[in-house]
């Protein structure tokens, strides 16, 4: 899978830019399950950034963080029900989920649902460590400051074959035209998503703060689009 090993190499080149500024704790992201890079619809879930003081060294996301260090976490839990959704719509293509089948989902155990992540790529866009619980927009603005991530971010998306991202938050829609000028985003209540080099950049509500209502409007939305695109290009 050369995809997968350009991520290892993208990683080893990330690593290395850690060490040379001196940043010695910070999470670098890949898909949680091998079988990602089966499926054909890959799906990215982009948020802000981690607060995990518990974090020493540079470490790679994994089940056992998610499931030991964040699942009491309302945006990780709120993500983990926005990834079930998405698989909801990957096999049932032809309707529409709504905020009833969203609910459904909290009947449903962290542990055993940890693998409807796999559906997609969970990452955030800071990949250093957030020194305070709220959202540090500062931090993550000035994390971009820097063109080596700019350009990281543009390959990882790449080689992670994405072809839908979800981007949450204002400042999550800020960074991404930030990266992709030719983008220009608009952060609104207002439903859009924008094709961008054969994919779809979807902004939505940080999971923090939406709804599940939103969450089946909005995602409706998306794949509406995205069926749009993909099927009827096959």
């Amino acid at each position: 899978m050369m995809s997968k090993e350009s991520l290892k190499q993208l990683k080893e080149s990330l690593t290395k830019h850690f060490k040379e500024n001196g940043i010695k704790n910070a999470l670098y992201y890949e898909p949680l399950f091998d079988y990602y890079w089966k499926q054909n619809d890959k799906i990215g879930l982009c948020n802000l950034e981690s607060y995990d003081k518990k974090i020493q060294g540079i470490q790679k996301i994994s089940v056992k963080r998610i499931l030991d260090y964040w699942s009491n976490a309302q945006t990780i839990q709120k993500s983990l029900k926005i990834f079930r959704a998405i698989n909801w719509k990957l096999e049932n293509e032809s309707s529409y989920i709504s905020e009833e089948i969203i609910k459904e989902f909290d009947k449903t155990e962290w542990e055993k649902s940890i693998e409807e992540m796999g559906c997609g790529l969970y990452f955030n866009l800071r990949l250093t460590i957030g020194n305070q619980v709220n959202e540090d927009k500062r931090g993550i603005t000035e994390f971009y400051n820097d063109s080596f991530y700019i350009d990281y971010f543009k390959k990882f998306i790449k080689v992670s074959e994405i072809k839908m991202l979800i981007i949450t938050g204002e400042t999550g829609v800020n960074i991404i035209n930030k990266i992709y000028p030719e983008l220009k985003l608009e952060w609104s209540d207002e439903m859009q998503a924008k094709i961008n080099d054969g994919i779809l950049f979807c902004p939505m509500q940080h999971p923090s703060r939406i709804s599940y209502k939103k969450i089946a409007e909005d995602l409706n939305y998306f794949f509406d689009l995205y069926f749009e695109n993909t099927r009827s290009a096959k």
